[in-house]
């Protein structure tokens, strides 16, 4: 049920145009992504490791393989998710997730976690995951040191209308 969704919601995104749009409403959602993840380690009582590998389905105890993108979404969400690693991991993290999720649905509030980052490409917009950053590419550079104590403690934004 839940892959189903979100697997369904990956093809519709027009691969085509991410990378094409710029709009300031997406830093606000990079933020809510860095918050929404420091939350999820907090609830979990989970030492918080670094966004860039937080795997939300295997922190919580997933034992199956990692996904390859290529297994559940179209051609042209894999070539695209494929190129792009930093960005595609998201997405892999995201599906793996909803499987999980399938077998284990008391944690589907996490998939919400994702949701801000997997806006930003529904609205043409692409951000680059590294070790130091989350760049929103051309609108905004979030640095990631010192992320959890940051985000844990800041309030939520509403996103229902980005």
């Amino acid at each position: 049920m839940y892959l189903n969704e979100v697997v369904s919601r990956i093809n519709q995104i027009k691969w085509n145009e991410v990378r094409t749009k710029e709009n300031e409403e997406s830093s606000k959602l990079g933020i809510e992504y860095l918050r929404r993840l420091a939350i999820f380690f907090r609830e979990e009582s989970v030492r918080p490791i670094h966004p860039m590998i937080a795997n939300i389905a295997k922190i919580l105890g997933d034992v199956e393989e990692g996904i390859k993108i290529s297994d559940f979404c179209s051609k042209e969400a894999a070539d695209f998710l494929t190129k792009e690693a930093y960005f595609g991991k998201v997405f892999e993290y995201y599906i793996q997730l909803a499987r999980y999720v399938d077998i284990n649905p008391t944690y589907s509030k996490y998939l919400s976690v994702y949701e801000p980052l997997i806006r930003i490409a529904e609205r043409g917009g692409f951000f680059v995951l590294k070790p130091h950053e989350l760049d929103i590419i051309n609108v905004s550079y979030i640095p990631l040191g010192n992320w959890y104590e940051r985000y844990v403690i800041k309030e939520p934004i509403d996103i229902s209308n980005l």
